[in-house]
């Protein structure tokens, strides 16, 4: 039998005593050899919880008051709703004053009957707790590393951590002792600005041995990561074909985090893969122009094809929307922009205008902001292709992650983000002459023959497939793009050099608009 960790909160450590064998006999049925921590109040159980990570609480309703049990289970379902809970009582509970109370719960265990110890109700509470418990309980982290204890330092993050992971690797209460994930290793991807953690996230079974598929796990606010399954739900499943698709292997959630867990359909144990970002920052061109080209290749046309493209109308207001939530958000890029357009280039703005090296412009909260733009088209976009969401293995088989902004959007978006990855993590050493690097980003797009690097050789590559695709769109709009995309970066936790890139890339967008 498989162990789970049960805390009883009750008034009556007599009466808690004499229920356990009852309680005992439901999980065994279940398929669970339970150890019970017995307390009396909240106080004793919240030390319990946050001490022994128990998997059930089975709570008294009045605990020697009226419905006291009650806000106990209100405070626990908010604290810790990935807990089991479990309503107890020798008398019928009130479902008007549960809910009043917010105090929900899983299961409710009638004592009269569990004391009389009444066979079928035993057995139909086993069956509803089989059928609604779904945590791997015998699941333990190989400390190989510090991947994760970096960012989940607490033990109240350790503890979530642990629980997202143990509902992710969750595969039935009767499951074959030879082939359930036990056991798991977890190493860090390369990464970009997301707040977002991502995780090489290998599971096997220690008796056999028998290792998993390859796996991607995603830790990120709870809100995000219920965003991300339900885009996932909307337009990948059903909109990606077999080979570009990633396999959902399973969710959690906790009070303030939410995890999933991809693998690649195609892959097998063993596979090794990392993100883009790493062989761009490795300087594996030679890959990184193969992935690019296939995942934006005009005969791959799922979600940017003609039959899913709409005009519409003010990208102007599509791109406020989407990347500058506030006057403060366009506030902070243009101060960040000011600074580093003086101190790289001695750039002059006076009004409206922008000098740089006898380069004259509309500054860009001005032009980004104030001036009117043309109709645009938008179709599904993955809504943030950065190198750090492709996910390669050695073989060269590419999946995306990270569907939080999947949906409708401006066509060339994908396009942009992925060209920016391309100039912020490209293995490169810091331009000698950072007016020649302008005049190189200004030339960007007019043929790969003229690229001065592979990195800009790439961006050039990636704009002819943006033409390619999307021949009827105004290439104006993905200048317009590219500047207010690196525009948006600048608030990012970016390095000195990667702020001056993105400086670049903006003045040299404003000079096509």
């Amino acid at each position: 039998m498989k162990p789970v960790k049960v805390l009883i909160v009750e008034s009556s450590i007599d009466l808690a005593r004499k229920l356990e064998s009852s309680y005992q006999e439901i999980f065994n049925l279940a398929g669970y050899n339970a150890t019970f921590a017995l307390t009396t109040s909240e106080g004793e159980a919240r030390k319990e919880i946050d001490k022994n990570w128990p998997h059930v609480v089975i709570c008294d309703m009045s605990l020697g008051q009226v419905a006291d049990g009650l806000l106990i289970l209100k405070t626990l379902r908010t604290e810790y709703p990935d807990i089991f809970r479990i309503l107890a009582s020798g008398s019928e509970y009130s479902p008007r004053n549960v809910f009043a109370k917010k105090a929900f719960f899983d299961m409710f265990f009638d004592k009269g009957e569990l004391i009389g110890k009444n066979k079928p109700y035993i057995e139909i509470c086993a069956q509803q707790f089989a059928s609604r418990f779904r945590i791997n309980t015998i699941l333990k982290i190989e400390e190989s590393g510090t991947a994760y204890h970096d960012d989940f330092k607490s033990k109240g993050q350790l503890r979530e951590f642990n629980s997202l992971l143990a509902q992710i690797t969750f595969t039935g209460h009767d499951s074959d002792t030879q082939i359930t994930p036990d056991t798991v290793r977890i190493s860090k991807l390369a990464g970009g600005f997301s707040g977002s953690k991502v995780y090489k996230f290998n599971t096997f079974n220690s008796k056999s041995k028998l290792e998993s598929v390859p796996a991607v796990l995603k830790v990120s606010e709870r809100e995000w990561a219920a965003s991300e399954l339900n885009n996932y739900n909307k337009f990948v499943k059903w909109g990606l074909p077999y080979k570009w698709r990633v396999d959902l292997l399973g969710s959690g959630e906790t009070k303030s985090l939410g995890a999933v867990a991809y693998s690649f359909i195609q892959g097998d144990s063993g596979v090794d893969f990392n993100s883009l970002t790493y062989f761009l920052e490795t300087g594996s061109f030679d890959v990184v122009r193969k992935v690019i080209e296939r995942i934006f290749s005009p005969n791959m046309r799922r979600w940017y094809g003609e039959e899913l493209i709409e005009s519409s109308t003010n990208i102007v207001e599509h791109y406020s929307k989407r990347y500058f939530s506030g006057a403060e958000a366009k506030a902070t890029s243009a101060l960040v922009f000011n600074r580093v357009a003086s101190d790289t280039f001695r750039a002059i703005v006076q009004g409206k205008r922008l000098a740089v090296a006898g380069i004259v412009v509309v500054e860009p909260h001005a032009r980004l902001f104030g001036t009117p733009m043309d109709r645009y088209l938008s179709c599904i976009c993955h809504g943030d292709l950065n190198s750090n969401n492709v996910i390669v293995s050695k073989l060269e088989d590419v999946i995306f992650i990270d569907f939080q902004e999947t949906g409708r959007g401006h066509v060339f978006e994908d396009f942009v983000t992925m060209e920016s990855s391309i100039r912020l993590f490209g293995k490169s050493t810091e331009p000698s002459n950072w007016l020649h690097y302008l005049e190189d980003e200004i030339q960007a797009g007019q043929s790969v023959a003229h690229a001065k690097s592979e990195s800009f050789e790439i961006i050039q590559t990636i704009r002819g497939l943006a033409k390619a695709n999307f021949p009827n769109e105004s290439f104006q709009n993905y200048y317009y793009a590219l500047a207010v995309f690196h525009y948006r970066l600048l608030r990012a936790n970016l390095s000195p050099i990667q702020q001056q890139k993105c400086v670049t890339a903006i003045i040299a967008g404003l000079t096509k608009l």
